[in-house]
């Protein structure tokens, strides 16, 4: 058996880095090896979104939260979450995920 490789923390460091834009890049979230040897990394899009967007993700986001049971715990320690399924001008699915959780902005 051989020992595993990992990157060292200043590694995901460097290559998360070298992979960000000014408003948008990816960023290294894990790696794992599957039983036929081969690697899988797993990054995150990183995307800064405009108003608009950032409104439209809340619409859904208040949407998803009115279809949860009323005996549902809304907690942020329940970690309560849904996705938002779009599609980009390039035609590019992405799934949003969203907290469902009650924030302080909700009793406002």
């Amino acid at each position: 058996m051989q020992p595993r490789e990992r990157l060292s923390p200043e590694g995901l460091f460097n290559l998360t880095a070298a992979l960000q834009g000014p408003d948008s890049g990816l960023a290294f979230v894990n790696g794992f090896r599957l039983a036929g040897g081969e690697t899988v990394l797993l990054f995150a899009a990183k995307k800064r979104l405009g108003d608009d967007f950032r409104r439209d993700l809340g619409r859904v986001r208040q949407e998803q939260r009115a279809q949860v049971p009323p005996d549902f715990n809304l907690a942020p320690e329940s970690g309560p979450r849904a996705a938002a399924i779009t599609v980009d001008d390039d035609g590019y699915r992405n799934i949003w995920d969203l907290s469902l959780a009650q924030s302080e902005d909700d009793q406002r």
